[in-house]
């Protein structure tokens, strides 16, 4: 993307991110940015009036009726200044609202492939919300306001000109010398910027990891602190000892730039004393005008010369920013209907992870019938949730086809997934009430409290309820109870939402059990038909004791489906499975 293409483009991000007031500021702006030239020519006029009236050439009338133009104007910049302050404030406020939820919208619509970080994606995304943001919203407020600087600076210029041309070559010598300084300085940061990614990142680890207390039996336990705390200060130290090496170099480099900034206006000082000594008729006013214009054609040279370098300078991050905006988002087909059975296939179907060097999945071919009940076991790393996943149109197949109802998944998702239930193996806490956690899984479907408690019972999930609350309890540590649930707790939690939509064929378990006790998953158990019924069911898990409950019983090894059928079927092959089920089942003996 070349340079001028992202500039407009940051002219346009600018304009949605923008209230219609800050919009209407904006307009305000350009006729603002004539204001220093006409004070400046004011004070031109007031100092001649004043040496007028010494001389009994004009009445102090006039004096004053320039003085009270000129007090206006002054008044005018001051009012706008503190606006355009608060429009700046405004903009960054609303400029990283309409960021993240840019961030939201991308991770909740790009091609799921990206989730698992092809192409680095997540690595971008880290880099927007910790970097990019803040250069974003600064690149954008720099961009709108060089259109009012640069009418400035031009006013600045055609004014000095009819005075000396090379006060104008003076203060742009200095102004760009100054804004080369600026510009380095902010390239070195950007690039400590890449640098301090990674170590930034295990820094902040090192430092989480000391203060979550998700750790802390285990960190005090032990006696972790002085361990972890010496990994972390190694980097930050690192990072301060950098910090304090680049105040110093623009300590000195800054200080260098006022000094010359001092000699320019002694120069320019000179050059306007000379013209006037030499043209008395031009007034002392001149030397006001002179004196002020400068300073503003020095402020409006700097701001916009190092405002198209701290452009230049964000503009990785910009093309960052709009490289996630402009992925492929994940196509939604207009048919949501739901399908009419929970027939699954699988046709010659791998995929391999993005950046991976070996196949997730290998030329998978097989067919499950509507209703039937399918156990999906194996060792970590064999597939099982990768299969998963494309049955949920998560992913995509590199070869072969998936069909769920009939339907291919890849140009049916949307279709697909509201006809299925799923329990992830990372399910989701939300922060909000038990009802609001239940019905979040179908929020079309419209179902009385007693419905829901009637599920909940049904499943013997309902120790909850025991509560004034009731359905209405808050859940989460956010609540002002701080009533978080355990792990088997919101477990439960995900399988009644699972049963809750039960509109849909097919229900999928991924690790159902994995924090539940020994008893509660038995009592899982002795519910499944219940919970499922004659839904396609497939359930992934490592413990065995589950496979006695399904019709059929799929073991996965390095991506393959190497054994298929029930379970004494494959007791009887004496192969992986036997292995697995009598390996677990002699610790219950």
């Amino acid at each position: 993307m070349n340079k001028l293409k992202i500039f407009l483009r940051t002219l346009q991000l600018s304009l949605q991110m923008k209230s219609n007031f800050s919009k209407f500021f904006l307009l305000l702006s350009l006729p603002a940015a004539f204001l220093p030239i006409i004070v400046s020519i004011k004070m031109q006029n007031l100092t001649d009036a004043l040496v007028a009236v010494s001389e009994n050439k004009v009445n102090i009338s006039y004096c004053i009726s320039i003085l009270l133009q000129l007090s206006l104007f002054f008044l005018f910049q001051v009012v706008y200044g503190v606006i355009h302050q608060y429009v700046r404030e405004e903009d960054c406020i609303l400029g990283a609202e309409y960021i993240l939820k840019n961030v939201i919208r991308s991770k909740c619509e790009v091609e799921y492939g990206f989730i698992e970080n092809k192409d680095k994606y997540l690595e971008r995304i880290a880099r927007i919300e910790k970097f990019a943001k803040e250069r974003i919203i600064e690149s954008v407020a720099t961009v709108m306001d060089l259109f009012s600087v640069f009418i400035t600076l031009v006013g600045s210029v055609l004014l000095l000109s009819k005075v000396n041309l090379l006060i104008i070559i003076i203060v742009l010598l200095v102004s760009f010398s100054s804004a080369y300084i600026c510009y380095k300085q902010n390239n070195e940061s950007f690039f400590w910027d890449l640098q301090w990614g990674e170590d930034g990142a295990l820094a902040n680890y090192f430092y989480r990891t000391c203060t979550e207390e998700d750790f802390i039996y285990d960190l005090r336990h032990y006696r972790l602190y002085p361990f972890l705390k010496s990994k972390w200060k190694c980097l930050t130290d690192e990072h301060e000892k950098f910090k304090r090496k680049m105040l110093l170099k623009n300590f000195t480099s800054n200080s260098i730039a006022d000094i010359v900034r001092g000699i320019c206006y002694v120069l320019v000082i000179i050059v306007t004393v000379k013209k006037i000594y030499l043209s008395p008729y031009l007034g002392v006013g001149l030397f006001t005008l002179v004196y002020a214009l400068t300073s503003q054609l020095q402020n409006a040279a700097m701001t916009l010369l190092n405002g198209i370098a701290l452009f230049i300078k964000y503009i990785p991050y910009m093309e960052e920013y709009f490289y996630v905006q402009d992925l492929d988002k994940e196509k939604q087909e207009m048919d949501s209907t739901l399908m009419d059975n929970g027939d699954i296939k699988f046709e010659n179907v791998s995929f391999t992870y993005p950046e991976a060097e070996h196949e997730a999945l290998h030329n998978i071919s097989i067919s499950i019938n509507d209703g039937e009940k399918i156990a999906i076991v194996g060792e970590n790393g064999s597939g099982k949730s990768t299969f998963i996943a494309l049955i949920c149109g998560m992913l995509r197949p590199n070869t072969g086809s998936i069909y769920v109802g009939g339907c291919n998944v890849t140009r049916e998702s949307k279709r697909v997934r509201n006809s299925i239930s799923v329990v992830f193996q990372n399910f989701a806490h939300y922060a909000d009430t038990l009802r609001n956690n239940i019905k979040v899984s179908d929020s079309e479907k419209d179902c009385s409290d007693r419905e829901i408690i009637k599920l909940m019972k049904k499943i013997h999930m309902d120790e909850f309820l025991n509560t004034e609350s009731g359905l209405d309890v808050k859940l989460g540590s956010y609540s002002e109870s701080g009533n978080d649930l355990s792990g088997g707790q919101w477990q439960k939690i995900a399988i009644v939402r699972a049963g809750y939509r039960d509109r849909g064929r097919i229900m999928i378990f991924d690790e159902p059990t994995s924090a539940l006790d020994p008893i509660a998953e038995t009592q899982l158990y002795s519910d499944f038909s219940r919970l499922t019924e004659n839904k396609t069911t497939l359930l992934i898990s490592h413990r065995l004791g589950i496979t006695s409950l399904v019709d059929r019983i799929l073991v996965f090894k390095n991506g393959e489906i190497v054994e298929d059928g029930t379970h004494d079927e494959l007791v009887k092959k004496n192969g992986i499975y036997k292995e697995m089920y009598y390996a677990q089942a002699k610790w219950y003996k």
